[in-house]
């Protein structure tokens, strides 16, 4: 319980420098999308890989998730041999920080959780784990266990999406 203090601590002190140290040009984001809405455009453009709609206690076992959290999508893969797996929340301004902490937190504690059985069972899935990513976009935080190509899709989809012209 310890190690899980200090690591959460940890991921929110790094995201904060990170928030505050890399500073982009100003790019402005839609609102009004559901997060429903975003993951099934993902999901299209993820077509190799068959995923469905994660039920609201998903991650429960590994975090607690802020309080007011109403709008997202958690899709997995359907093939258990695949760790395919992406979330998708829409969240009012204040809520951003600790979430992308919280799921930062999330991603490591599954690594270090479940490594040891993802290395003896589907060991070409745990790249995915190693380099999952969290990111945000406007008042969407995003995280995706995928390989790198689907990465950079899944990322993609989500910005032009939610990218105003």
């Amino acid at each position: 319980m310890k190690f899980r203090r200090i690591l959460t601590v940890f991921l929110l002190i790094s995201t904060m420098l990170t928030f505050w140290g890399c500073k982009k040009a100003s790019v402005t984001y839609l609102d009004t999308l559901r997060a429903e809405e975003l993951a099934s455009e993902a999901e299209d453009e993820l077509d190799r890989t068959e995923f469905r709609h994660a039920d609201g206690n998903w991650l429960d076992d590994y975090i607690t998730l802020p309080e007011g959290l109403s709008d997202y999508e958690i899709r997995f893969a359907t093939d258990g041999n695949n760790l395919n797996e992406f979330g998708i929340w829409h969240v009012k301004s204040d809520q951003i920080a600790p979430l992308e902490a919280t799921l930062r937190a999330y991603l490591a504690e599954s690594l270090l959780r479940n490594r040891s059985f993802y290395d003896s069972y589907i060991p070409q899935e745990v790249p995915k784990l190693e380099n999952a990513e969290v990111r945000v976009f406007g008042n969407y935080v995003c995280y995706a266990i995928l390989s790198e190509e689907d990465k950079a899709i899944f990322f993609r989809t989500i910005e032009d999406e939610l990218t105003e012209n």
